[in-house]
């Protein structure tokens, strides 16, 4: 049984937490169950496949029709215990509902994972920015913790996709460039950027931070962890910050400043 300090560490909605008290009495079909909470059928079926995905119900076919069912209790404690100690890196872990807003958080540890998060970057549209702010002390760590060969395989997609990253930095960050050999330089060079350059001062941080879609994605390459963030409000109002500090930065044209930094080594 779900008690209600269960149903806290689960972070669910409203809507979710009537769901998964009426399927701990018996299993029931997403038409009787949309009856008993009062809710649309379709909005039930949403929210059965969100829960079953987190591993908290199960779905059974008998004859031409699907059940759902809580999982048993073994299997219950399992989940919350992963979710108690943050143990399970690639899950939702928190659902908050602020009105009529829900927001999700999820959390990826370690260089696997993260390569999972920056997958969801490459799921923007063709020709639609991705917005972000990247931190002097975090583009050195970067290069060492994710190899180069993950780099240029995500660095053409980029460019295949149409994908444009917009953002800004430290003036000192363009330092980083010029350590890096020709092959690692033409893999940054003719992809969709708009850049610009704030005072170092402003950019002493070890974090890196992406805005797209609905999502707000901070990076620790420190310590090898992404906290992602689904709400739509959190995303514009970073999104609406970062073009404040751009009017406060220096643009820059990169695929110039890459040109002239290879050809100057010719």
């Amino acid at each position: 049984m779900f008690t209600n300090k269960d149903l806290k560490i689960l972070g669910l909605s409203a809507s979710e937490n009537e769901i998964l008290k009426a399927l701990q009495k018996k299993p029931y079909s997403p038409s009787f169950l949309a009856e008993i909470i009062k809710l649309p059928r379709t909005t039930v079926t949403f929210l059965l496949n969100k829960l079953k995905e987190r591993g908290l119900i199960e779905k059974s076919k008998v004859g031409k029709r699907f059940f759902y069912k809580t999982v048993a209790k073994t299997e219950l404690s399992y989940i919350l215990r992963k979710i108690s100690n943050h143990l399970d890196p690639n899950a939702a872990l928190f659902e908050i509902t602020v009105g009529k807003r829900q927001s999700e958080i999820e959390i990826y540890k370690g260089k696997e994972k993260m390569k999972e998060a920056f997958h969801k970057v490459l799921k923007v549209n063709r020709g639609n920015r991705v917005y972000g702010l990247q931190g002097n002390k975090s583009i050195e760590k970067s290069l060492n913790k994710i190899e180069w060969d993950f780099i240029y395989k995500y660095h053409n997609t980029l460019k295949k996709k149409g994908i444009i990253m917009e953002g800004i930095s430290g003036e000192n960050s363009l330092k980083m460039f010029e350590g890096m050999s020709n092959k690692q330089l033409k893999s940054h060079l003719e992809r969709l950027t708009v850049i610009y350059l704030a005072p170092d001062e402003f950019f002493d941080f070890d974090l890196d931070i992406l805005v797209f879609q609905n999502i707000v994605m901070m990076i620790n390459y420190d310590e090898e962890t992404i906290l992602l963030i689904k709400d739509s409000k959190i995303q514009e109002t970073m999104q609406k910050i970062i073009a404040f500090m751009e009017t406060h930065s220096r643009k820059i044209d990169l695929n110039t400043y890459l040109r002239d930094l290879i050809n100057k080594r010719i």
